[in-house]
This record gives structure tokens, sequence and C-alpha cells, in this order.
């Protein structure tokens, strides 16, 4: 069985051909239904962007990606690996908490950046989208404006990525944030 940091490789090998330094030190996970996202220096939202654009639809309420998304709890400056939380115990957790809410928490949450990353990801390996059955609110980000990004799902069979924002303080049911835990 590949650990997760081999599929990265391979993932980044095969669908962003060139040269990325994935040689990262980052903290174990603590649970097994944690999710390892690893993102090379200098990669951008709008990279990422124009990769998912190549197997999928996706419509964004931003027409500068990079230039709109103006603060991220992580930047790709240095290569980076982080554990997420998935699964139920996360999803009752954080399901439906508005940003400033999570803030409150001390919730650490997914930049935009990592959150299109796991998409492709996910659509590369399964050919299915991650996290299909709520809106990612992307809370380690805000755009220019101060609005924080969200990633959905539109269209015939929800197959269409979307990209849209809402107030800090908008709180959903259908809203859930990703927890970093490392």
């Amino acid at each position: 069985m590949k650990t997760q940091l081999s599929i990265w490789k391979d993932f980044y090998a095969d669908v962003f051909p060139g040269s990325w330094n994935l040689s990262v030190p980052f903290a174990r996970s603590r649970r097994n239904s944690d999710t390892l996202i690893v993102v090379p220096k200098n990669l951008t939202i709008s990279i990422v962007l124009g990769k998912c654009r190549e197997h999928f639809h996706v419509n964004s309420c931003y027409s500068d990606i990079n230039t709109a998304i103006a603060a991220n709890a992580r930047g790709s400056e240095v290569t980076y690996g982080i554990w997420v939380r998935a699964g139920e115990e996360s999803i009752i957790k954080l399901r439906g908490k508005s940003a400033s809410e999570l803030k409150a928490m001390r919730v650490n949450g997914i930049t935009l950046l990592e959150r299109l990353v796991i998409e492709l990801v996910s659509f590369w390996r399964t050919g299915s989208h991650f996290e299909s059955n709520a809106i990612t609110l992307c809370s380690g980000s805000r755009d220019s404006m101060g609005y924080v990004p969200c990633v959905s799902w539109y269209g015939d069979d929800d197959k269409d990525v979307c990209i849209t924002k809402c107030h800090e303080d908008l709180s959903h049911p259908g809203l859930l944030s990703l927890a970093v835990v490392r």
C-alpha cells in the first residue's frame, strides 16, 4: 500500500510535470483518518485552477484569483505538508460554523489553494470530487474585501466546481471547514 506522501509525489509528477521538490519535513498524523496535503514551493492558485479546468468545469466569482485572495494562513514560499482532519468527527464539530466562529474556536482552517489541490488530487485518483456533500469554507484564506472563499459543486450530477465567497460571520448548515491539525 502506498504512503500518502508517495501518492502526492506520483500526483505532482503526473499532473504537474517538471521539477517539484517535495522533500519536506512534516509531523506524522495521529489518526488514520487524517489526510495529507502537500503544497510545493511557488505553486499558485491560478496554476492549480488551470489544471482543474483541464479536467472539469470551474466557475469562479474571482476574475484574477491570485490578486483577489489577499491573505492565507500558509503560503507557498516554501514547500510544506499539512494534515487535515477528515471524517465524521470533523464534520459534526465544524459543519455550519462561520469563519468567525472557527477563529474563536481556534480552528486553523484550510486555504483556498490547499482546497483546490486536494480537489485535483481526489479527481486524479478517483474521478470524483472531494467532499462533494458540503460547501467547503476555506477559512484559512481571505479575499481583498475580507470575504472567505468557498468551494462547492453545481451542474448535472454536481460535476462542476464553483468558487464563491461569503462573509466571515455567515453560518449555514451546508458549510464545512477542514481543520488543519499539524
